[in-house]
């Protein structure tokens, strides 16, 4: 789960660093980055394999990007998907198969603070991932 700064018209009222979310899923072998944008939803397939570095390298070239790695085990009943405006982070939400709430984990730095909580049944393990100097 990625949270930086992105350049959109609602940039100026959500907290520094944390303007849009992304997903990166590492499959068996390959990465699949799902990025929703006010355009659709993109979905790529980088060009690389699920050994290559790729969440460290794309750190390497934003500084400010906060990475969270985020492990879910799926539990159908635990997942009530509600009605939300569709943003980057309800998006996020249905991909990783958790849901706080119409109310709650509403700006991409919200939802960071509620899987840093880990309180939701399908979320396995939340770690924030640190660049090694």
């Amino acid at each position: 789960m990625c949270f930086m700064d992105s350049d959109h018209f609602m940039r100026h009222v959500l907290k520094k660093g944390f303007s849009h979310c992304y997903v990166i899923e590492r499959q068996e072998f390959i990465y699949q980055i799902y990025d929703p944008t006010r355009n659709g939803l993109n979905v790529y397939m980088p060009p690389c394999d699920a050994g290559h570095p790729l969440v460290e390298n794309m750190m390497k070239l934003d500084a400010n990007m906060r990475v969270l790695k985020v492990t879910v085990q799926i539990r159908s009943e635990a997942l009530i998907l509600k009605p939300k405006p569709l943003t980057c982070v309800t998006v996020a939400e249905n991909i990783m198969g958790v849901c706080f709430g119409m109310l709650r984990g509403y700006t991409p730095y919200g939802f960071y603070k509620l899987l840093m909580r880990k309180k939701h049944p399908n979320l396995v393990s939340v770690r924030e991932l640190w660049l090694e100097q």
